[in-house]
């Protein structure tokens, strides 16, 4: 069954997407919309309707074929920004601006080196905490019964 929004869900979908684009009011929520409703619809909406309406088959999935900022950074977002990031530090290195391209570089070199360390952290204390079977390892100071 498809979902057939009512014409009161029609427009407040619309001034919602309207309001969320304004970057000069800045309204990017739902209680935003909301309070704005009560000057731009009749009847408004309130909080109670759109608890009402999330809650029927098909309404989220409709709302959000308007709003696909919801949905997040796809996988294809995360690579084309990488891609972004390193075409634009590769122009700063041809335009001259050695010093901040190398410090941007230095940064990600840095924040890499730390999230790898904190990996290696995490897997040492997950095998120190599991050394027994039955996760017991760390209230005997990681004795085991294999090497008592």
């Amino acid at each position: 069954m498809e979902f057939s929004p009512t014409d009161q869900q029609e427009e407040f979908r619309l001034l919602a997407r309207m309001w969320f684009d304004d970057l000069e009011t800045l309204r990017p929520l739902v209680s935003d919309w909301v309070i704005a409703s009560r000057e731009s619809m009749e009847p408004p909406v309130y909080m109670s309707d759109w608890k009402l309406w999330t809650q029927e088959d098909g309404f989220t999935q409709w709302w959000e074929e308007l709003f696909p900022e919801a949905h997040g950074a796809t996988l294809t977002d995360v690579k084309i920004t990488e891609s972004l990031f390193w075409k634009t530090l590769i122009g700063e290195l041809r335009a001259g601006d050695k010093p901040k391209a190398l410090a941007a570089f230095a940064r990600i070199q840095a924040t890499t080196s730390a999230v790898n360390r904190n990996a290696v952290q995490e897997n040492e204390l997950e095998g120190w905490f599991n050394a027994c079977n039955d996760g017991s390892a760390w209230m005997t100071g990681g004795e085991t019964p294999e090497t008592k």
